[in-house]
């Protein structure tokens, strides 16, 4: 008799400790699912007031850029037109 309740302790603390092992890997699984969704960058952008900042810095940035760019064509050319004329 006691050899099988030795038996059914052992048996029911491994399936414990299964059951422990299982959920703490889902767990881990969770936090490294949340972790990943966290550095999403499309998750930002659903959010109508976020979408909208992030598309006027967007353009905002472009703009900026382009204007440099003539800015610089502009003084290339003066500076060019000034020396070689």
């Amino acid at each position: 008799m006691s050899k099988k309740n030795n038996l059914s302790k052992r048996k029911k603390q491994y399936e414990f400790e299964l059951q422990r092992e299982k959920e703490e890997r889902e767990k881990q699984k969770k936090k490294l699912q949340a972790k990943k969704n966290k550095m999403k960058v499309s998750s930002v952008i659903f959010c109508p007031c976020r979408r909208f900042l992030f598309c006027f810095v967007l353009y905002f940035a472009c703009w900026l850029t382009l204007w440099d760019i003539l800015n610089y064509s502009v003084v290339k050319l003066v500076i060019g037109w000034f020396f070689f004329s």
